[in-house]
């Protein structure tokens, strides 16, 4: 009886510690590393190379003026390696004053557009952040793409509610793609993120949405639980084939 309580106990000690194991083993496991390889693509010739993150979210620490906003900005062209010089235009909107902010340079493109509005008699303010990197597709380039991505989710949970932040990547192929093609280029693209295709429009237009437990964000799309997508577009005039990856949706007009 003893020894059968023995074993008993030296079981139970083993599943747990296999439990922890596969736990630990899982939290470590750094979600870009199947992104990376997913959105770089390096294996297709793609010209064209573009990411693009975009930001938003509810101002949460009072009303920014606009020194502060321009110091934002250079705080997040320098966190970016956005070094030269920028330019400033204001534009009003027909709902409040809306400001946008331009910062240009060599490694890309910063916008920071900041929005004044009154909600239930209380001024707030939404920011929106656009940093657009220029050839990204290779895989350390892309790494750094997810790398910028992680560091806004950072600073837009700490300033912001409700902030929601978007990496897309999108490159041209020269040539138009078959039907086979585009599966198989969406088939790859999900297995390399262990997505499952949760919709898909593959008729007049070609998209692909999937979920993958991978990545830790996600929004809902028909009641369904999305956070990567690809879509391929075609412009037969110029004979090429533009493809679009992004996470957790894609937020731009394809």
């Amino acid at each position: 009886m003893k020894r059968q309580r023995k074993i008993y106990y030296v079981g139970v000690v083993i599943f747990w510690i296999c439990i922890m194991v596969l736990s630990i083993r899982h939290s470590k496991k750094d979600y870009s590393s199947s992104a990376v390889e997913a959105f770089a693509h390096e294996n297709m010739c793609l010209s064209q190379e573009e990411c693009r993150i975009t930001a938003y979210g509810q101002y949460r620490g009072g009303y920014l003026s606009t020194k502060e906003q321009q110091k934002l900005l250079i705080s997040l062209g320098n966190h970016f390696s956005i070094v030269d010089n920028y330019t400033i235009s204001r534009e009003q909107g027909s709902q409040g004053d809306d400001t946008k902010y331009y910062y240009n340079g060599k490694a890309g493109e910063l916008t920071l557009t900041v929005k004044n509005r009154v909600v239930n008699q209380e001024k707030v303010q939404y920011i929106t952040t656009m940093l657009i990197q220029k050839d990204t597709m290779a895989s350390q380039k892309t790494k750094e793409s997810f790398e910028c991505k992680k560091a806004l989710e950072k600073w837009y949970k700490r300033q912001c509610r409700n902030s929601q932040v978007l990496l897309s990547q999108t490159g041209c192929y020269q040539g138009i793609l078959t039907t086979p093609q585009k599966d198989l280029l969406a088939l790859d693209f999900l297995d390399a993120l262990n997505a499952n295709c949760v919709m898909e429009e593959r008729e007049e237009m070609y998209v692909v949405y999937g979920y993958t437990k991978d990545l830790s964000d996600k929004i809902k799309v028909g009641g369904k639980k999305v956070n990567v997508t690809m879509a391929i577009t075609e412009d037969k005039e110029n004979n090429t084939t533009t493809i679009y990856m992004a996470t957790p949706i894609l937020n731009e007009s394809f």
